[in-house]
């Protein structure tokens, strides 16, 4: 049996660009397009150039779905990230007999190293028995981190929890981190322990470390109180 589209043809209605937020590990990107709104399901095809206008035929497209006079398709095309220039970008050709759409891809979130800070446990938490330390990683991308503590040179694993924030500026997307390790106050204020927080990001390792002065000052309560406003986010 024959199925015949009641639907007129008719051009795609929107086309949008799309990237991965950052390179795999083999250095390369997924850049897509998605293209709506046109009819039939078979009338559309996919064009890419790359910068400098040369056409490209190394991308991949799918079967369109959806429904009469309502259809979708997808394109894509991997690319080197060492190859990409936010000023020169690679198009997206939507088109079929009745019009066509064109979109540039998104330049992918950018590699960021993050800030990182170590706060050290308050006078008055540690006049409680209790020694919390915070090690805060801010604004950094992509996501994928991890974070270590030590504990007089050994690793320890009873970290108490770690948070995610993410703040979304534009197209950029950046993330906030921060992982939590407590200790007694004694162990704290009668060895010479050294505490140690190791960061692992894409861009680098960070390393903070601390150790018991007996000192305190205005710095170090305005460093907890950031600490409580970051996590509470």
């Amino acid at each position: 049996m024959v199925t015949v589209s009641s639907a007129q043809p008719s051009a795609p209605k929107s086309i949008f660009a799309l990237s991965q937020c950052s390179a795999g590990s083999d250095g390369f990107l997924t850049v897509g397009c998605l293209t709506r709104g046109f009819s039939p399901a078979d009338s559309l095809t996919f064009k890419w150039k790359a910068p400098g206008g040369k056409d490209l035929n190394t991308f991949v497209q799918y079967p369109a779905f959806g429904s009469d006079g309502d259809y979708t398709k997808i394109s894509h095309i991997r690319v080197k990230k060492s190859d990409w220039n936010p000023e020169n970008p690679y198009i997206c050709e939507a088109s079929n007999l009745k019009g066509n759409l064109t979109a540039a891809s998104p330049a992918p979130t950018p590699d960021q190293p993050a800030t990182v800070v170590l706060t050290e446990p308050t006078k008055k938490e540690l006049e409680s028995g209790t020694a919390t330390f915070s090690c805060l990683a801010r604004q950094f991308s992509p996501k994928t981190y991890s974070f270590k503590w030590f504990l007089d040179g050994k690793e320890v694993k009873n970290a108490i929890d770690t948070y995610d924030t993410r703040k979304k500026n534009a197209s950029v997307t950046l993330y906030s981190a921060t992982s939590i390790f407590q200790i007694s106050a004694d162990t704290w204020t009668d060895t010479d322990v050294k505490v140690k927080c190791e960061f692992d990001h894409k861009m680098g390792k960070q390393v903070r470390e601390a150790q018991y002065t007996g000192m305190f000052s205005l710095e170090d309560c305005e460093c907890f109180f950031i600490h409580n406003m970051f996590t509470s986010l």
